[in-house]
């Protein structure tokens, strides 16, 4: 893990993504658009889907185990941000949070890596993929829609 590739988290009304240790940072909110624009029950469909492959299809390689705790992972980054209402911190379930790099899960060797921003087929648009590996050196990509909804989802 390289100290230019790590992430911070923000509490204030927006979460970036910030590149530490480079001459420049790149800020820039993990929000996605999706063409056609969905709706409530095709986003969970999309969700659905690609745990489904991931856990039970095997579409994406890996360990059954590290899907698994990885889907609790990403689950538990959405319910986070709600634990700090007291804090009165604005959230949005459109914008993805940022994860930190480092252990996630210590048996399975599981660490959290920077991730980043690629086309993507399902959304029709730009899609940003939170980067994981395992203790076997297996790497792991979970697209933001999983616990992001779309910044133009209908209704």
């Amino acid at each position: 893990m390289t100290h230019s590739h790590t992430l911070q988290l923000s509490l204030a009304t927006h979460h970036c993504l910030c590149v530490q240790g480079s001459s420049t940072s790149d800020e820039r909110t993990i929000k996605y658009k999706t063409t056609p624009r969905w709706n409530r029950k095709m986003l969970e469909e999309q969700r659905n889907k690609f745990w489904e492959d991931a856990l039970h299809r095997k579409a994406f390689g890996g360990d059954a185990r590290v899907w698994s705790t990885l889907k609790r992972f990403m689950e538990d980054q959405v319910r986070a941000p709600q634990s700090h209402r007291s804090l009165e911190v604005a959230y949005s379930d459109t914008e993805g949070p940022v994860i930190d790099t480092g252990v996630i899960d210590g048996n399975l060797g599981l660490e959290a890596h920077a991730g980043n921003w690629r086309r993507d087929k399902e959304t029709g648009g730009m899609m940003y993929y939170y980067h994981f590996k395992d203790g076997s050196d297996e790497a792991y990509k979970v697209p933001a829609y999983v616990i992001t909804a779309p910044s133009n989802r209908l209704g």
